[in-house]
């Protein structure tokens, strides 16, 4: 085997790692999966249980929601835990 093959199955052994390596970070579709802020993921799952007929209490909860995760969001970004 020559200097010239070693070199392209290194480089083609190299290239499989780095895709592999990357599989768990994209989607079925093959596009990299974008995490939520924590905030929108809170108020996300939040809401989600806020869901009811009477609108008033439905637009109370959401207002309930808002409050809460604005206040986790800004605590979490006084302690530097958000980028």
């Amino acid at each position: 085997m020559g200097k010239e093959q070693k070199l392209a199955v290194v480089m083609m052994l190299m290239g499989l790692v780095l895709v592999c390596s990357n599989l768990d970070k994209s989607s079925s579709s093959g596009f990299a999966v974008v995490e939520a802020a924590p905030d929108f993921q809170c108020y996300d799952g939040c809401i989600t249980g806020c869901v009811q007929p009477n609108t008033r209490l439905m637009r109370r909860c959401e207002v309930k929601c808002d409050i809460r995760c604005n206040q986790a969001a800004g605590a979490a970004a006084s302690n530097g835990q958000l980028g």
